[in-house]
């Protein structure tokens, strides 16, 4: 949204954003104290972007806040779905890359593939991961070695999988 809400913008909706601004303004301290710096946030409402220096650094953007909250900020009057049955069985994938750029430059491929999602996992989460004692197992028994990022690549299939589980 622009410095400047003029006439383009409906009142309400104006009056939102100066509301969600003013708010930014005002904790913009507590939240440069409670939320982390990082490079991608996902989740966590992305609160930061409503600070002035998130606005002055091209980052106000106040779709993050509605992104960061994955839906739970919006209302929506109407959809339309397709649906699709689930299919009974899933496997998982997790490909291991010495680093972040081959796992980005590996995905292209794996999209061809077409499956139901692939998750890209850097080297800090794979850290934070294992500094929780009860998922350090988990990664310890998927991940081997060192990886500095994961791809975990998931296909939904109806013939059972009898191929290698590793």
């Amino acid at each position: 949204m622009p410095d400047n809400l003029g006439g383009d913008i409906p009142a309400p909706a104006a009056e939102l954003i100066q509301r969600l601004r003013a708010l930014g303004a005002r904790e913009a301290e507590e939240i440069a104290a409670r939320f982390p710096n990082q490079l991608r946030r996902v989740g966590g409402y992305n609160i930061e972007s409503l600070t002035p220096a998130a606005r002055a650094e091209g980052r106000g953007n106040l779709a993050r806040v509605l992104v960061g909250s994955e839906g739970t900020l919006a209302f929506s009057a109407a959809l339309d779905l397709k649906l699709w049955p689930i299919k009974p069985r899933k496997t998982l994938g997790i490909c291991q890359f010495p680093s972040f750029r081959a796992a980005m430059a590996a995905s292209q491929h794996l999209v061809t593939l077409d499956p139901e999602a692939v998750e890209l996992v850097d080297r800090t989460m794979i850290d934070l991961g294992r500094s929780i004692p009860i998922y350090r197992a988990t990664i310890d028994r998927m991940v081997r070695g060192e990886p500095d990022s994961l791809l975990i690549v998931e296909f939904r299939c109806c013939a059972r999988w009898t191929g290698s589980r590793r």
